[in-house]
């Protein structure tokens, strides 16, 4: 036997009504939301090569100002060339304090490495959003009788005020530097 159809099966036509109001509703929010979202990836596309090279200068202006001033050797022991500079710093440790560590900054054709050595571990930063640079040295070396900028620094010179990275833009250097005083 099978059963008759009564009067009260299936939806009326008001609760059907209600529920294409709810999804049309639930269809509007969603489709503003991935707009939205659309929007923002959109500028987070155009600017974090410019923000994160400048969160790169900043640390690395952080790395060569964090110097330490030795006093038992000649020179304050910074040395350098046009592609590398290795002094005495201190580096932030694992467990949250500073320690004295050697500290070198090397150009290569794809960023600066910044390499910290303590006593117990080595750890290299790779800064890739800078551009190849070239390092200058600001200073009076041992015989000069003027300051002036060197392409290399000895260790046995007295450590040199400023040091210049020179950044390639376009294929082309000094046209965006970063001049940072030494302590």
């Amino acid at each position: 036997m099978i059963p008759r159809p009564t009067a009260r099966s299936g939806f009326s036509l008001t609760e059907l009504l209600v529920s294409l109001v709810i999804l049309g509703l639930i269809s509007m929010a969603a489709t503003s939301a991935l707009s939205v979202g659309k929007q923002i990836w959109r500028k987070v596309e155009t600017v974090p090569d410019v923000t994160l090279s400048e969160a790169e200068k900043n640390h690395l202006r952080q790395v060569m100002t964090r110097r330490i001033a030795l006093t038992g050797e000649v020179g304050g022991g910074v040395s350098g060339t046009k592609k590398e500079i290795s002094f005495r710093g201190l580096t932030r440790a694992e467990v949250g304090y500073d320690v004295a560590g050697a500290i070198s900054v090397k150009v290569s054709e794809n960023g600066i490495n910044v390499q910290y050595s303590t006593r117990d571990a080595t750890q290299t930063m790779h800064l890739k959003h800078l551009n190849a640079a070239d390092l200058s040295y600001y200073g009076r070396k041992k015989g000069e009788k003027a300051d002036g900028w060197f392409d290399a620094w000895e260790s046995s010179d007295p450590a040199p005020r400023l040091v210049k990275f020179s950044f390639s833009v376009g294929g082309r250097f000094d046209q965006d530097e970063l001049i940072v005083s030494l302590p």
